[in-house]
């Protein structure tokens, strides 16, 4: 079986943008890779933007093969689970 935990740390600034991003991920390569290219291109992106990423983008950027396609979709739903992107997109 396979074991995977990622979580991120943003920070927001006062017009919503993402100014820092930082993320801590336990899984294979592809599950580390994945968040690494998340969390790097949130970076300067609105919260609200950061709600369109989609997993197929990462997985295409990865070149991540079919079996490991689970890891860019796990790490699109970490960054858009997070409760700061969940509390900022209200403000």
């Amino acid at each position: 079986s396979s074991y995977f935990l990622t979580t991120f740390q943003i920070k927001v600034d006062d017009s919503s943008h993402i100014t820092d991003s930082r993320f801590k991920t336990f899984g294979c390569g592809a599950s580390i890779a994945a968040s690494s290219v998340t969390s790097e291109w949130v970076k300067g992106e609105t919260v609200s933007e950061v709600l369109t990423i989609n997993n197929t983008a990462n997985a295409k950027h990865l070149r991540l093969p079919p079996v490991k396609l689970h890891c860019s979709v796990l790490t699109e739903d970490a960054i858009k689970k997070k409760k700061a992107i969940a509390d900022a997109a209200v403000a």
